[in-house]
């Protein structure tokens, strides 16, 4: 029977918590960190290792999602047709999220948290496992509510964006 002593012990805890990092790394779930959390991690980390990257093919891919030419808010910004500041609103089951698109062209969330995709960032703020995030996050404009996917439909119908095949 083995038996086990301290500096096995807190060796095993240090696998455990490596382990964690790899399989919770926020990067490879889709999440954007605020850079203080997203700097201190790395500098905690002692262990360097490389997870493979998810192929998903494109037949699956054009399967289970629209496509829009790989439109993003951070395009958006880009072309102007969001602003960097602009106030956005999610209302889920009588509850109100709030967000902002920062300067990188994320929604960043109150907490800090910020996404390249409305869908993660609704998810996370709803706590709900999936959320239409171009639909359910509203852009303040002038006394109303604008719903991301009518901000990017317009600008794909004036041309704002190019649509890649």
């Amino acid at each position: 029977m083995a038996r086990f002593d301290m500096s096995a012990i807190e060796l095993r805890q240090q696998l455990y918590e490596r382990l964690c990092e790899i399989v919770w790394d926020p990067k490879r779930l889709g999440f954007n960190l605020p850079p203080t959390v997203a700097r201190h991690v790395v500098e905690q980390s002692d262990v360097s290792v490389a997870v493979p990257a998810q192929r998903v093919s494109a037949a699956v891919a054009r399967r289970t999602r629209a496509y829009f030419g790989g439109v993003t808010v951070a395009r958006l910004v880009t072309v102007g047709a969001l602003s960097v500041g602009e106030e956005l609103v999610l209302t889920y089951k009588r509850d109100r999220y709030l967000a902002h698109v920062n300067e990188a062209g994320q929604i960043e969330l109150e907490s800090g948290e910020a996404f390249d995709s409305p869908s993660p960032a609704g998810s996370t703020a709803a706590g709900k496992p999936t959320i239409n995030g171009w639909s359910a996050w509203k852009v303040r404009r002038g006394g109303g509510l604008t719903p991301l996917h009518d901000v990017r439909a317009d600008a794909l119908s004036r041309g704002l964006l190019e649509v890649a095949t």
